[in-house]
């Protein structure tokens, strides 16, 4: 039965934790928590909506019980399904680890599916008598920040009669020759890569797992054209000693069992790997290669088939594996502002840039994505944020290699980091200079004189810090640096600009006072005055950039040199 609703389209900006604690909260009565790293938001949250008394859908409040750890959360979900230590990082080892207990699984590949499969496992779980894993990508799904179409009360209540789920999704060319079959949020990346490779005539398609288990073989293989001549099942863990990995066995059977052929009557040639261990990146240029890696068969070139049992995205010295990828291929809409900010833990920058998502998902039509890399030492540590802003739907779970704006927070970070790398030709370049106008351009490091020279940026810089301080503010310096990313990207029309960023202000620190308010508004008025463009010198020949500074000193043991440094290296 379908039932329709009429509900008000609501968008907010938020990461995937909160997206999925907002359903988990409104959809049950008791909720175990243990607050841990990368789902310690959840938690959080739900503890501090219960605290303030928030009903539920059914108008009571949630029990909230905090475990003794997490395997306890583990064990409150009808007996433990932890069969071996947890794991922070964002690959999919602890989830394979429970497939063979009976729970169904459900996997989400952006902000926007985590909150949306949040509802459809808890509404499968109860209409089905079956217990629900819903799992995604730690850290890359779950601290990611994304513009997203909110599910009401009354959107909730109407899912119980509807159609829960597409288990598969097909995308691609309907008569796709090639074809990626993976789960989580490497699915967004091969989706839009398969859109570019298709528009220059590729023929490929991924086929995005949504329901792991029960694993549905025949809907799996009715997914597939009968053009497909060549398949590639990307797993993120790794099953030493078995004949291969979970999904890439799976898939095997359900082709097998199903007798499915193509339109010469053979099975597809399959071919499994690995990818996205521990958080390793996934990007456009490892799916290319993927793909490339299906052209090497008997089907179409006469050559040595196509490498089976790969792993892409790193360089495997040991057996070998590795896909080799072209690392500066990219897919990015010309029409995006990709920015890259580099701060430290508590000098407010990540603060910053997740107000500044909000700001422009809130005023603006753009969509608008945020990801942030700490450094494990927390406060004082390194932070860089990556944002995007777009008029188009932004499927990009992949740090930005190639950003129009670079923001450098911290003038020491100049020596220790490869700042300008991801650099576009043409870039903007901000930085928070304790020197003077004049004074900036002979204090810059010589690979960033380089760099700059060689790219053709255009430098702007502000003493934030003298800034902050002369309204009051100490070093936090988030809004000065947040009205500079303002004024430079015209992201904003600049009549909009400052009485967005004056209105979030007032809403972020109202109940620090007053006088923080009106401190942080006078900051605002402050910045443009203070914000330079650096002239930059003529002629002036440019030569091989020099490579960063060692952590190490010239006259370290061999291992300090080849193994330590390398550890050290930001």
């Amino acid at each position: 039965m379908q039932t329709s609703v009429s509900v008000q389209t609501r968008f907010a900006t938020l990461d995937g934790n909160e997206a999925v604690a907002r359903v988990a909260y409104a959809l049950n009565e008791v909720i175990a928590i243990y607050p841990i790293t990368p789902a310690s938001p959840m938690g959080e949250w739900a503890d501090a909506w219960a605290a303030s008394n928030k009903p539920n859908l059914w108008g009571t409040v949630p029990a909230i019980v905090e475990m003794q750890s997490e395997g306890g959360v583990a064990g409150a979900v009808h007996g433990s399904v932890a069969t071996q230590a947890l794991s922070i990082f964002g690959d999919h080892s602890d989830v394979m680890a429970v497939r063979s207990t009976g729970f169904g699984m459900l996997c989400s590949a952006s902000v926007q599916e985590a909150q949306d499969m949040a509802a459809i496992a808890t509404i499968a779980s109860l209409a089905s008598r079956v217990p629900f894993i819903h799992f995604f990508d730690g850290f890359r799904t779950s601290h990611e920040v994304q513009k997203i179409e909110l599910l009401a009360d009354e959107s909730l209540n109407s899912l119980i009669d509807n159609e829960l789920i597409t288990q598969l999704q097909y995308y691609g060319d309907p008569n796709a020759e090639r074809v990626i079959v993976l789960l989580g949020s490497g699915c967004e990346t091969a989706q839009s890569t398969v859109d570019t490779l298709n528009e220059v005539g590729e023929n490929v398609g991924v086929v995005k797992v949504r329901l792991y288990r029960p694993f549905d073989a025949r809907r799996f293989a009715a997914s597939l054209s009968k053009t497909v001549k060549a398949i590639s099942i990307l797993d993120r863990t790794k099953e030493p000693g078995g004949a291969g990995e979970p999904l890439y066995l799976d898939v095997l059977s359900a082709l097998v069992e199903s007798h499915f052929t193509t339109l010469d009557n053979q099975l597809p040639m399959i071919v499994g790997g690995r990818y996205g261990l521990s958080s390793k990146e996934f990007t456009p240029a490892m799916v290319k290669a993927v793909f490339d890696n299906l052209l090497l068969d008997g089907f179409q070139h006469n050559q040595k088939e196509p490498k089976n049992h790969f792993t892409i995205g790193i360089d495997d010295d040991v057996t070998h594996t590795s896909l080799a990828y072209d690392a500066i291929f990219s897919i990015e809409p010309e029409q995006t502002i990709r920015a890259v900010f580099y701060g430290l833990g508590s000098d407010g920058t990540v603060g910053a840039n997740k107000n500044t998502i909000k700001i422009i998902g809130k005023t603006t039509d753009n969509h608008a994505q945020g990801y942030f890399v700490y450094d494990s030492k927390k406060s004082g540590s390194v932070t860089i944020s990556h944002l995007r802003f777009g008029p188009d739907a932004i499927h990009a779970p992949y740090l930005i290699a190639q950003a129009n704006f670079i923001a450098c927070h911290q003038w020491m970070l100049l020596d220790q980091l490869d700042i300008l790398g991801p650099a576009m030709p043409g870039a903007t370049l901000l930085l928070n200079s304790p020197y003077t106008l004049g004074q900036v351009w002979d204090k810059l490091p010589e690979r960033i004189q380089s760099q700059i020279l060689q790219k053709h940026l255009e430098v702007y810089v502000i003493n934030a810090y003298e800034v902050a301080r002369s309204v009051g503010l100490g070093g936090r310096i988030n809004t000065v640096m947040q009205t500079c990313f303002f004024a430079l990207s015209k992201i904003l029309p600049p009549s909009e600009v400052i009485a967005a960023i004056r209105a979030s202000i007032s809403k972020t620190y109202a109940k620090k006072g007053d006088k923080v308010v009106l401190m942080n508004l006078e900051a605002v008025d402050q910045t443009l005055q203070n914000l330079f463009k650096i002239p930059l010198p003529d002629k002036v020949p440019v030569s091989k950039i020099p490579s960063l500074k060692s952590p190490v000193a010239e006259a370290a043991p061999p291992f300090v040199k080849t193994v330590l440094s390398k550890l050290m290296s930001r």
